[in-house]
């Protein structure tokens, strides 16, 4: 008995593999009556064609198909019109010249595959942009962009301090790395009253200068963590006293970025300011002595106040570098 459960287990997972690997079956071959590449390019598109599919994970063969794509080459000048037909319907790209046409390729297998219009961000990537749709060249455009964000803020004092948060900046990206330039990260919260237990906040990064890394570099989204120091200050007043201080402190970034692929970007972004100071109050009394004069009393005391930020931004470019 155990003998056969254990042929027909295997005969089952045999069987199963083989059907998968049938239903895989992919054909993939050059419109000869329309196409007007030239017989050598042609020869080469075709395998690179064959290549990009079996790098999406289909199994390319030349007979016993289930799956046929046909593609044609319409030349105009320099342009190629790119068509390609399968049972899911059709695919049209553009590319210039014949060593544009790979990335068109990936672009139109993507989007056989997921079922997503091509040039959309769920097929387009930062390592499939064609020379076509780089025109204006908007990978060295999204590369480098200005940056405005609005968030919130705590601000640990005596007591966790709430406020809005607001920064400008800079920001050069490569694929795995990046520095960020960012100024005026200010936060404020207004006192209602100096005699009431209200708290008021100023302060912030007025200078930054971070190093980001990209989790996924060549992703049109992806998670990103950096560091660095900034120049700031920090004055908190709370139950009628203030304290204040400024300097150099230390920088820990955490976000999210969407749309690198493009010239307009989102992301999501955590900040934690850790200064290298103490924010530092001095409160003055005066105490009657027994011949009737007063003597003057000085307290200071020492705060450290680290910030905790959570923001969102958005970054643009203007024109062409």
């Amino acid at each position: 008995m155990r003998r056969q459960l254990v042929h027909s287990l295997t005969l089952a997972v045999v069987l199963l593999a083989a059907a998968r690997i049938a239903a895989a079956q992919t054909c993939v071959t050059i419109d000869q009556d329309h196409d007007m590449l030239a017989p050598r390019d042609r020869t080469a598109a075709l395998i690179v064609l064959k290549t990009q599919f079996q790098l999406a994970g289909e199994h390319v063969v030349d007979t016993g198909c289930t799956e046929t794509y046909v593609v044609t080459h319409v030349k105009l000048g320099r342009t190629i019109t790119v068509t390609m037909t399968g049972s899911k319907g059709t695919r049209e790209g553009k590319a210039i010249d014949v060593d544009d046409l790979e990335p068109i390729y990936n672009q139109m297998i993507r989007s056989f595959l997921t079922g997503k219009p091509v040039g959309t961000f769920g097929v387009i990537d930062r390592g499939n942009v064609s020379a076509a749709q780089n025109i204006p060249e908007r990978r060295v455009q999204s590369d480098a962009f200005w940056y405005a964000r609005l968030g919130s803020g705590a601000v640990f004092a005596d007591s966790v301090l709430g406020t809005p948060s607001i920064g400008f900046g800079y920001r050069a990206e490569f694929d795995t790395f990046g520095v960020d330039f960012s100024f005026l990260n200010g936060l404020t919260r207004t006192s209602t009253s100096y005699y009431t237990s209200d708290a008021s906040v100023t302060g912030g990064s007025y200078l930054k200068l971070e190093g980001l890394y990209f989790a996924n570099p060549r992703s049109n989204r992806t998670p990103y963590y950096g560091g660095g120091l900034s120049w700031g200050a920090m004055d908190v007043f709370q139950n009628s006293r203030s304290w204040n201080g400024n300097g150099m402190q230390a920088e820990l970034t955490a976000g999210y970025e969407i749309g690198r692929a493009a010239s307009v970007r989102l992301f999501m972004q955590t900040d934690a300011i850790l200064p290298f100071y103490n924010a530092t109050s001095t409160a003055y009394s005066y105490q009657r002595q027994s011949n009737g004069t007063y003597t003057s009393l000085v307290s200071v005391d020492h705060r450290y106040t680290p910030t905790l930020l959570l923001s969102i931004g958005v970054g643009w470019q203007r024109g062409r570098n």
